[in-house]
């Protein structure tokens, strides 16, 4: 599975989180996926913010985290659907229709979920 990117940074970025996490080598989807949309936001291309959003030692995400962070609409759609991709959370006031949530996303940003619903539900069946 080749992932997409919206730019050098997030791939460093994912990268750097991924080795954190300690998933770097192996297959984890339901952390790997999130990660790899999250760190597509600009704002969670720096560590620190990624620490207060994801336990990397209990491997656990932290989805009320949001409200410390200024995002745009789009970015906060994404990270919605990060923390959707996690474990099906949902959160409150946000439609994660196909319709709504594409409506907000640059076409990169697109082309990064579409990647991730992808990866993160290849072989469930």
């Amino acid at each position: 599975m080749s992932f997409q990117f919206t730019g050098y940074e997030h791939k460093e970025a994912m990268d750097k989180v991924f080795e954190m996490a300690g998933v770097m080598n192996k297959v984890s989807l339901a952390i790997q996926a999130p990660l790899y949309v999250l760190t597509s936001i600009q704002t969670f291309q720096d560590i620190k913010n990624v620490e207060k959003v994801f336990n990397f030692k209990g491997h656990y995400f932290n989805p009320d985290a949001y409200s410390e962070f200024n995002l745009s609409t789009g970015e906060m759609m994404m990270f919605a659907l990060a923390m959707n991709l996690y474990n099906g959370c949902v959160l409150e006031g946000f439609d994660l229709s196909p319709h709504q949530a594409m409506m907000w996303l640059s076409k990169e940003h697109r082309d990064v979920y579409m990647s991730a619903i992808d990866y993160r539900y290849r072989n469930v069946g």
